[in-house]
């Protein structure tokens, strides 16, 4: 029995220690790695998708005069393709069908028939008549956007690519075809492409802040800070209250230790969205790197608030209290993070 007791004393005399060990390691994690820089998602670049590309208008090429003009233009990316099945096919489209496969028919003629079957949603058939029309006169830019258009409806943004491409290559200038062009290689993960491209794009067309701010996403996935920085000044230069422009400048001026420029980054965001945690969070963080550890326990103080379990805010609210030098405060928090840790 008395070996029992011993050995339960022992045990009950290491039990501070490894408590205390836990906690100098947790400091040790803070001091040297940063509170959640790397484990949180709270910091991540926000993802390109938030902003929508700007979508290109077809128009009409060499309209003939037997050709009836659009009734609306700008309702054409609305229109959906009609349902049909393999035994009831409505006789419109057969005869588009068949009239695509007529050899006396110019460039014009089929870029006509091609924006016709556009318009009604036909993507199959507006791809095949704006093909015939490029090989008949490879120099119809329009007829290569179309076509280039009718592949990204269609999901094939490979050929969308090359014909884009083909755009640009016949005019250098086309705006419009470098955006589209961009936000493609983005899709496919082509960063380095995509940056090339919309830096073509804004050497144009200096006043579309979401060219911009999708620039500052893919350097900030690129981990090229300084570059994101400026891409993001320049669109809130164009939309000053574009809360994921602040909250990405914000991150990226945290990865670059330009905690005071940070700060208030994420005050501007929570001058728009006073509830947004990842924006207290990441000022909290730009609190305690810059010293004020005080405010920095003061934001922290909201989160628990509104979220008692997020791990993360209770290691920054420990790293804040140690270096106040206020370890009894400290610890408890550290405790608190390594409950929630082990429960999970």
């Amino acid at each position: 029995m008395k070996k029992t007791n011993c050995h339960f004393e022992f045990l009950s005399w290491l039990k501070p220690i490894c408590s205390y060990t836990f906690f100098f390691a947790c400091c040790f994690v803070l001091v040297n790695v940063g509170c959640g820089k790397k484990e949180s998602p709270l910091t991540e670049i926000i993802e390109i998708e938030r902003i929508e590309p700007v979508t290109v208008t077809p128009v009409p090429y060499a309209v003939t005069t037997d050709t009836k003009p659009p009734i609306d233009i700008n309702a054409i990316a609305e229109v959906q393709a009609p349902e049909t099945t393999e035994k009831s096919i409505p006789p419109e489209k057969q005869q588009a069908e068949q009239s695509i496969q007529e050899k006396s028919l110019t460039a014009n003629d089929y870029y006509n028939k091609g924006y016709e079957f556009f318009q009604q949603g036909w993507i199959n058939e507006s791809t095949e008549a704006f093909s015939l029309a490029v090989s008949l006169d490879p120099t119809m830019k329009e007829a290569f956007r179309m076509l280039a258009l009718s592949y990204t409806k269609s999901g094939k943004t490979n050929e969308a690519i090359v014909n884009f491409k083909k755009v640009i290559e016949l005019d250098p200038g086309d705006a419009k075809a470098l955006l589209e062009l961009g936000t493609l290689y983005y899709k496919n993960r082509m960063a380095d492409d995509a940056i090339a491209t919309f830096e073509k794009y804004v050497s144009l067309d200096q006043g579309n802040a979401n060219v911009y701010y999708n620039m500052g996403c893919i350097y900030g996935e690129k981990n090229s800070f300084d570059k994101a920085i400026k891409a993001y000044l320049m669109a809130l230069t164009i939309n000053p209250n574009h809360v994921p422009t602040y909250y990405n400048i914000g991150v990226a001026y945290n990865m670059t230790e330009r905690f005071d420029e940070a700060i208030e980054a994420f005050k501007k965001v929570l001058s728009l969205e006073p509830e947004n945690h990842d924006a207290l969070y990441n000022l909290g963080f730009a609190y305690n790197k810059s010293g004020l550890y005080n405010e920095s326990l003061e934001i922290c103080q909201r989160l628990t608030e509104l979220n008692p379990a997020n791990t993360n805010v209770r290691l920054l609210i420990g790293d804040s209290y140690n270096k106040l030098g206020k370890h009894e405060e400290a610890k408890r928090e550290f405790d608190i993070y390594k409950e929630l840790v082990f429960k999970k």
